[in-house]
């Protein structure tokens, strides 16, 4: 059961001009060593990292930037053989026919990062990095994202997300 507690895990995060970055799309990780971990932000200010109280339920120590800028939103991580794969979703999730919202990754041996794509770019570079993890392919569907990963009794993983059919877009 879920019971409210007196505040968020996370705090709005001011931008400087009055208003707030994006402090949306939480995710939260167990890492390899037992600690958790969220992950939160997107397009307007970054994805971010902090560390979690035991409980999950209070930040603990000062955030970690792993991305940069309007670059990506809803991450989701997974750890395998050693490496941590940040993903984000990327490009415009909402524009109908014409969208090109894809799922991008990079990886670190930290979960903290930094996250690096096959190329080397650091998803905190200026230039636009990130590996390709799930595009639109040329069937009916366009536009795949904001996922997540779920592994089945048999170990065998599969990654869930939302798309839009490009005949109804």
């Amino acid at each position: 059961p879920w019971t409210a507690t007196d505040g968020p895990v996370v705090a709005p995060r001011p931008d400087g001009a009055g208003g707030y970055f994006g402090t949306i799309d939480p995710a939260m990780l167990t890492a390899a060593d037992g600690k958790r971990y969220l992950y939160y932000g997107g397009f307007y200010g970054g994805i971010s990292v902090t560390e979690l109280s035991a409980d999950g339920l209070h930040a603990v120590g000062e955030p970690t930037q792993v991305t940069i800028g309007d670059r990506y939103e809803g991450s989701y991580v997974v750890y395998r053989d050693g490496w941590y794969y940040l993903m984000g979703s990327s490009m415009n999730c909402c524009a109908g026919p014409t969208t090109g919202y894809s799922v991008f990754a990079g990886r670190s041996r930290s979960p903290r990062g930094p996250f690096v794509d096959a190329d080397g770019a650091a998803l905190t570079d200026s230039r636009v990095g990130g590996t390709t993890v799930i595009t639109q392919n040329g069937n009916k569907w366009i536009g795949p994202g904001h996922h997540a990963f779920i592994t089945d009794a048999a170990g065998q993983d599969h990654i869930v997300y939302h798309a839009i059919d490009r005949g109804t877009p």
